[in-house]
């Protein structure tokens, strides 16, 4: 079997290739904000790979007839994942992506033996595509939109990338399938998009090609509301089938500061300085706004979130409120015995830092999964509020949840470090005597961490957080 770990730099070289720069794709910083936390290899990156992989066994040059590739769950970038071929001949070849015992693509097609991979030499433009901006569609007015996208294909660069596929595949039939994933992750349905699966057939390209258009054109047929997701037609020269792609839910967009200033009497948290650990996005931002809004000093941490952190920040000063950023990696957070400044401990300290939250990858429990979550709500969290706990930290805010009492499925690792998280607080307590901290558990709420493709309804954070904030 073989392995592959796509990484950051192929995912770079293949949106260059394709003309597919969606930030699932290639933005780790945006990425963080979507469906999956991390970014997303393209769909269509590794059907591609998966077709170079099999071009090893094949001693001539071969044209698909029809090719089928079923996404069944996203590829997170640096997982590992192995190529499997359970069938292949003429009549049908099939290979799949697993990684820990899970099926990432199922990839169906058959093929023939060829004369050479370029049929119409200078048909298909040797060129990358030109870059621009995905667009933003609603779903409601996705049916009915159609459009084209040219075939292009750099030639070097393909070879770099997929040489075997390069060398025996034709031409026209590499530049369409990379045509799909540009036409799926820019245009439609463009930013808020999933590639969920490509069904094509492939026939000779009709008599005189040379003077036909040379694109991919696309006509939204369906869209199916319960599941969020478009079927389009596709067709360009020698190709035709269907794409299927889900309409992603958009990064959830939290309070503003004006309406945390209408949620808080002026002056409530006067006199607080307040560091919010990872108050870029999500609760952490929600707290920040509020803690603003009632005359708290706030420190916004953020990790990798810089542009979100200072958004945060310059619409708080812009509201007249307080607002700092300050860089901060909770899993190597500073020791009680590296000195901070003068000013530099805060009163409060508020700590939202997590990695994502997922379901649990072992039907009983991962261990894998509970380390990961400890390292943030565990030992992250210990270390920085005995950092500052000498120094003049009064209040700790740690936000739990109600999965501690009653863990949904796939969760119970994620439930289990909160509890042990729960466990930390009052061990806190017992070593810094007057240091206060403050552990609600709260429900499901709205934020990155709980959209869904189901779109399943979540409460809204900020009167829970705020009367949170009373409390502590």
């Amino acid at each position: 079997m073989t392995h592959r770990a796509f990484q950051t730099d192929d995912q770079l070289a293949f949106a260059s290739l394709s003309g597919d720069f969606n930030p699932m794709h290639v933005d780790e910083c945006a990425a963080r904000r979507l469906l999956f936390g991390k970014p997303v290899v393209h769909g269509m990156h590794a059907v591609l790979w998966s077709l170079n992989e099999w071009c090893g066994s094949q001693e001539q040059p071969v044209a698909l007839c029809t090719l089928r590739a079923d996404f069944q769950r996203p590829i997170l970038v640096g997982t590992r994942v192995g190529l499997e071929v359970r069938a292949d001949g003429q009549d049908g070849t099939e290979v799949v992506l697993r990684s820990d015992g899970k099926t990432f693509l199922r990839l169906r097609f058959a093929w023939t033996p060829t004369e050479s991979p370029e049929e119409f030499p200078g048909v298909i433009q040797d060129l990358l595509p030109a870059s621009s901006e995905c667009v933003l569609r609603e779903e409601t007015s996705l049916e009915g939109v159609s459009g084209a996208t040219p075939l292009l294909l750099a030639r070097r660069e393909a070879a770099a990338l997929f040489p075997r596929v390069f060398a025996l595949l034709p031409t026209r039939q590499l530049a369409t399938l990379l045509a799909t994933t540009r036409v799926v992750g820019m245009e439609c349905p463009g930013l808020h998009s999933l590639y969920s699966s490509a069904s094509l057939d492939f026939s000779d390209p009709p008599v005189g090609l040379g003077s036909r258009d040379h694109s991919l054109r696309y006509l939204v047929e369906s869209v199916d509301r319960r599941f969020h997701l478009a079927t389009m037609r596709v067709e360009s020269p020698g190709a035709s089938g269907l794409l299927r792609a889900f309409v992603r839910p958009a990064p959830r967009a939290q309070l503003d500061f004006a309406a945390a200033c209408s949620m808080v009497k002026p002056g409530s948290f006067h006199g607080r300085r307040a560091w919010v650990v990872g108050g870029s996005r999500g609760l952490g931002e929600v707290a920040a706004k509020l803690l603003a809004a009632g005359g708290a000093e706030v420190t916004i941490t953020y990790h990798r979130g810089a542009d979100d952190a200072s958004r945060v920040a310059s619409e708080i000063r812009q509201g007249g409120g307080v607002a700092e950023i300050r860089q901060l990696n909770v899993l190597h957070a500073p020791d009680s015995a590296q000195p901070l400044g003068a000013g530099d401990v805060p009163t409060d300290m508020l700590y939202f830092a997590t990695p994502f939250i997922a379901p649990g990858d072992d039907p009983a429990f991962s261990s894998r999964l509970f380390d990961t979550y400890c390292e943030y709500y565990v030992h992250g969290f210990v270390r920085l509020a005995a950092a500052l706990a000498p120094h003049g930290l009064r209040r700790v805010f740690f936000p739990s949840s109600v999965y501690v009492n009653d863990p949904p499925q796939n969760f119970a690792e994620y439930a289990a470090a909160k509890a042990a998280g729960e466990a930390a607080c009052l061990g806190l307590e017992k070593a810094y005597p007057g240091l206060v901290v403050h552990k609600p558990r709260l429900p499901r709420v709205a934020t990155d961490q709980t959209v869904s493709l189901a779109g399943r309804e979540a409460d809204d954070p900020a009167p829970l957080i705020l009367d949170a904030l009373r409390v502590s």
